[in-house]
Protein backbone atom coordinates (compact mmCIF):
# COMPACT_ATOMS: atom_id res chain seq x y z
CA UNK A 1 0.00 0.00 0.00
CA UNK A 2 1.55 3.47 -1.22
CA UNK A 3 1.96 5.82 1.65
CA UNK A 4 0.08 9.25 1.47
CA UNK A 5 3.36 11.28 1.39
CA UNK A 6 4.14 8.87 -2.12
CA UNK A 7 0.57 9.50 -3.47
CA UNK A 8 0.54 13.29 -2.94
CA UNK A 9 3.69 13.06 -4.82
CA UNK A 10 2.57 11.48 -7.63
CA UNK A 11 -0.55 13.70 -7.69
CA UNK A 12 1.57 16.91 -7.38
CA UNK A 13 3.90 15.40 -10.68
CA UNK A 14 0.44 14.88 -12.55
CA UNK A 15 -0.95 18.17 -11.64
CA UNK A 16 2.42 20.05 -12.74
CA UNK A 17 2.39 17.83 -15.55
CA UNK A 18 -1.12 18.49 -17.21
CA UNK A 19 -1.13 22.81 -17.10
CA UNK A 20 2.63 22.05 -18.77
CA UNK A 21 0.62 20.58 -22.12
CA UNK A 22 3.54 17.72 -21.53
CA UNK A 23 1.71 14.49 -22.84
CA UNK A 24 4.59 12.51 -22.47
CA UNK A 25 5.12 14.06 -18.48
CA UNK A 26 1.50 12.79 -18.06
CA UNK A 27 2.41 9.47 -19.92
CA UNK A 28 5.64 8.61 -17.81
CA UNK A 29 3.35 9.05 -14.45
CA UNK A 30 0.70 6.35 -15.90
CA UNK A 31 1.23 2.59 -15.60
CA UNK A 32 1.02 0.11 -18.66
CA UNK A 33 -2.30 -1.17 -17.94
CA UNK A 34 -3.63 2.30 -17.13
CA UNK A 35 -7.32 2.71 -17.03
CA UNK A 36 -8.50 6.23 -17.47
CA UNK A 37 -12.52 7.18 -17.20
CA UNK A 38 -14.02 10.53 -17.26
CA UNK A 39 -17.96 10.79 -16.48
CA UNK A 40 -18.16 13.15 -19.50
CA UNK A 41 -18.23 10.09 -21.74
CA UNK A 42 -18.20 7.54 -19.65
CA UNK A 43 -16.38 5.11 -21.57
CA UNK A 44 -12.60 4.25 -20.59
CA UNK A 45 -9.06 4.74 -22.44
CA UNK A 46 -5.78 3.39 -22.07
CA UNK A 47 -2.53 4.63 -21.94
CA UNK A 48 -2.21 5.37 -25.89
CA UNK A 49 -5.83 6.62 -26.49
CA UNK A 50 -5.75 8.98 -23.59
CA UNK A 51 -2.33 9.94 -24.38
CA UNK A 52 -3.26 10.61 -28.31
CA UNK A 53 -6.51 12.66 -26.45
CA UNK A 54 -4.33 14.73 -24.48
CA UNK A 55 -1.93 15.74 -27.21
CA UNK A 56 -5.26 17.16 -29.46
CA UNK A 57 -6.39 19.16 -26.20
CA UNK A 58 -2.77 20.33 -25.79
CA UNK A 59 -2.43 21.50 -29.41
CA UNK A 60 -5.30 23.90 -29.03
CA UNK A 61 -4.68 25.16 -25.36
CA UNK A 62 -2.49 28.12 -24.39
CA UNK A 63 -3.43 27.04 -20.94
CA UNK A 64 -5.10 23.60 -18.83
CA UNK A 65 -5.92 25.30 -16.02
CA UNK A 66 -6.17 23.18 -12.43
CA UNK A 67 -6.65 26.00 -9.97
CA UNK A 68 -8.29 25.65 -6.39
CA UNK A 69 -6.57 22.56 -6.22
CA UNK A 70 -7.57 20.09 -2.97
CA UNK A 71 -5.97 16.96 -2.68
CA UNK A 72 -7.24 13.92 0.00
CA UNK A 73 -4.80 11.31 0.31
CA UNK A 74 -7.00 7.91 0.08
CA UNK A 75 -6.01 4.22 0.94
CA UNK A 76 -5.11 3.19 -2.61
CA UNK A 77 -4.64 6.66 -4.26
CA UNK A 78 -6.12 10.42 -4.02
CA UNK A 79 -8.74 12.35 -4.42
CA UNK A 80 -8.39 16.21 -6.04
CA UNK A 81 -10.78 18.74 -6.36
CA UNK A 82 -9.88 21.25 -8.48
CA UNK A 83 -11.29 24.15 -10.88
CA UNK A 84 -10.35 23.69 -14.66
CA UNK A 85 -10.40 26.65 -16.69
CA UNK A 86 -8.84 25.76 -20.36
CA UNK A 87 -7.71 28.57 -22.37
CA UNK A 88 -6.81 28.29 -26.82
CA UNK A 89 -4.19 29.45 -28.38
CA UNK A 90 -6.55 32.46 -29.20
CA UNK A 91 -6.99 32.97 -26.15
CA UNK A 92 -10.56 32.69 -25.83
CA UNK A 93 -11.96 30.56 -22.50
CA UNK A 94 -13.06 27.33 -22.92
CA UNK A 95 -15.36 27.74 -19.67
CA UNK A 96 -14.98 26.11 -16.31
CA UNK A 97 -15.89 23.67 -14.34
CA UNK A 98 -15.19 22.15 -10.86
CA UNK A 99 -13.70 18.63 -11.32
CA UNK A 100 -13.00 15.75 -8.50
CA UNK A 101 -10.17 13.35 -9.76
CA UNK A 102 -10.28 9.76 -8.41
CA UNK A 103 -6.73 8.33 -8.72
CA UNK A 104 -5.28 4.55 -7.72
CA UNK A 105 -1.61 4.35 -7.87
CA UNK A 106 0.78 1.24 -8.00
CA UNK A 107 4.47 1.69 -8.02
CA UNK A 108 4.26 5.36 -7.70
CA UNK A 109 2.21 5.26 -10.88
CA UNK A 110 -1.38 5.72 -11.49
CA UNK A 111 -2.73 2.99 -12.56
CA UNK A 112 -6.57 3.90 -12.52
CA UNK A 113 -7.96 7.34 -13.02
CA UNK A 114 -11.79 8.51 -12.92
CA UNK A 115 -12.66 11.76 -13.59
CA UNK A 116 -16.44 13.74 -12.95
CA UNK A 117 -17.25 17.01 -14.08
CA UNK A 118 -20.26 19.12 -15.51
CA UNK A 119 -19.49 18.74 -19.14
CA UNK A 120 -22.13 21.30 -20.04
CA UNK A 121 -19.99 24.06 -17.46
CA UNK A 122 -17.24 23.30 -20.78
CA UNK A 123 -19.26 22.83 -23.57
CA UNK A 124 -17.25 25.52 -25.37
CA UNK A 125 -13.86 23.22 -24.72
CA UNK A 126 -15.60 19.76 -25.51
CA UNK A 127 -16.80 21.18 -29.12
CA UNK A 128 -13.23 22.81 -29.66
CA UNK A 129 -11.72 19.05 -28.91
CA UNK A 130 -14.38 17.36 -31.24
CA UNK A 131 -13.33 19.64 -34.20
CA UNK A 132 -9.82 19.40 -33.57
CA UNK A 133 -10.01 15.27 -33.59
CA UNK A 134 -11.39 15.17 -36.64
CA UNK A 135 -8.68 17.12 -37.91
CA UNK A 136 -5.89 15.17 -36.35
Amino acid sequence: MPTNSDVLAVAEQFSAAIPSLDADAVARLYTDDVVVQSNASNETQTKDQNIAMLRVIFGIEREHGYHDIERIPTPDGFVQIHTFRPVFTDGSSGGEARVCMVAEVRDGKICRLREFLDGAQIGVFWSRVAEASKNA
